[in-house]
């Protein structure tokens, strides 16, 4: 139906105005739907350097240890609110020995890795930011940044021993 106060110039315009609209239109079909979507990294540097074969599994899991050892002594940055405290949140129930604990386990995790190194160390396991990405930040080409890695990975491993292998909500 139309509508009676529309005059024929206004409804001779408005079939104009959309014949025009679809000839200028052109429909986009992506090859893949799922490729306009922006991805989601789900997995850690060290993760996927493991995957990749750049470090051994030993190695990966003495980073995620020392990065277990940093969250629990609370030094992970904060992105919102802290009401961990309200819904018993296990790493604050522990209570503050087990934070204490935590806080000496990195330092001396740090201290094993030594002053050279640990800043890589740090960049990767705990900033979850690539290897590569410190090298060029301290003017080093990129393959250098894993070899530096490696070299402070495989301090902790010798540093943690057996017990890098002891799962995250374990230790």
């Amino acid at each position: 139906m139309t509508d009676p106060h529309v005059t024929r110039a206004q409804r001779r315009n408005a079939e104009r105005a959309e014949r025009n609209l679809a000839a200028r239109s052109v429909p986009i079909q992506l090859a893949d739907p799922e490729a306009a979507r922006p991805r989601v990294a789900t997995r850690t540097q060290l993760e996927v350097l493991q995957a990749r074969g750049s470090i051994a599994i030993a190695q990966a899991r003495a980073g995620s240890r020392i990065y277990a050892d940093w969250y629990r002594s609370g030094s992970a940055p904060r992105v919102t609110a802290n009401v961990s405290r309200l819904i018993g949140d296990p790493i604050i129930a522990a209570g503050p020995e087990a934070q204490f604990k935590a806080r000496q386990a990195y330092e001396q995790a740090i201290q094993a890795v030594g002053v050279i190194l640990s800043p890589v160390v740090v960049h990767v396991c705990l900033l979850d930011l690539p290897a590569g990405e410190w090298a060029k930040q301290v003017g080093k080409p990129e393959p250098d940044g894993i070899a530096a890695l490696r070299l402070g990975l495989d301090a902790l491993v010798g540093h943690y021993g057996n017990r890098a292998t002891v799962e995250l909500g374990q230790a």
